[in-house]
């Protein structure tokens, strides 16, 4: 019977043994998983906060404007028809008159424009009509130079060259870097004479 106590005493060492390890075992996988449950979960509260953050970003974003693609075609069209109506034959008249609506549209005081008799100009073997005019704009620098762009477009005025072009201070002492500044230019007037070939 002593055996038999022995072998069960040894037994239940060991049953208790092994269970102490069980029981270590599941404590060392509970505090694993509570460990990285936190730590994700020190993750997720991050994110939420960085989502909150953009979302509250968003919100006080303009909404974008509907129809915008619309809106585009519409000054595109805008653009060419004004772009046709500025179409010009060589009619001095109507040359003039588009400048005036250009230095309008681009604030700029236009003085009277003024003008020399029409003239002829050899260039090769063709021959031209010239006729100068002279232009006095008073505005500021970007307006002026987009006023000579403009009218060096030849999709809008064909027949126009610049000849000769001087920016200076309006007044006598103003420096260049002031506000308004004095354009002056010759411009010229061109057509092709039919030589009838």
């Amino acid at each position: 019977m002593e055996a038999v106590t022995k072998n069960w005493g040894s037994a239940m060492v060991r049953s208790r043994l092994l269970l102490i390890v069980l029981v270590v075992c599941l404590v060392i996988v509970i505090i694993y998983l509570t460990n990285d449950y936190l730590k994700q979960n020190a993750q997720q509260k991050a994110v939420q906060q960085q989502i909150d953050t953009a979302n509250q970003t968003l919100a006080i974003l303009p909404q974008p404007v509907q129809g915008l693609q619309q809106t585009l075609a519409d000054a595109q069209a805008a653009y060419q028809s004004s772009s046709a109506a500025l179409a010009l034959n060589s009619d001095p008249t109507s040359l003039i008159q588009n400048i005036f609506l250009i230095s309008d549209q681009l604030n700029l005081k236009l003085n009277p424009v003024t003008t020399d008799q029409w003239g002829q100009r050899t260039i090769g073997s063709s021959t031209y009509r010239v006729m100068p005019l002279y232009l006095n704009l008073q505005g500021q620098f970007p307006d002026l130079i987009t006023f000579i762009t403009r009218i060096q477009d030849k999709s809008i005025f064909p027949f126009l060259q610049i000849e000769k072009s001087e920016i200076t201070p309006l007044k006598p002492g103003q420096t260049a870097s002031s506000d308004l500044l004095t354009l002056k230019l010759t411009l010229s007037l061109v057509q092709k004479l039919d030589t009838g070939n």
